[in-house]
């Protein structure tokens, strides 16, 4: 079976790549690769709460806490009952 050229691929087909390749990137602590990535697949899929809530964790593990706050919070306006989003940000705020 062949790939889809871009222009073949839906929004949420090309964002879910970025996504995959930023978790990637980020399994091999290549964080300025995985932001790059997983802000790319935000840009074709904003309402992708996954998308966010990786960027949350990336931030954490480079120490850039109000990005990672953000992240999470993000994530959760887009899918409230995200456990793992919401459980992230009560351990950033101290809850």
């Amino acid at each position: 079976m062949r790939k889809k050229r871009d222009e073949e691929r839906s929004p949420e087909e090309t964002a879910q790549e970025h996504l995959e390749l930023g978790k990637f990137y980020f399994l091999n602590q290549r964080f300025d690769e995985a932001i790059e990535q997983l802000k790319k697949a935000a840009s074709f899929d904003d309402r992708n709460a996954d998308i966010y809530f990786s960027l949350g964790v990336v931030y954490v593990a480079i120490n850039q806490i109000p990005n990672a706050k953000e992240s999470f919070e993000k994530a959760l306006e887009i899918r409230p009952g995200m456990k793992s989003a919401q459980e992230h940000l009560d351990k950033l705020i101290g809850v």
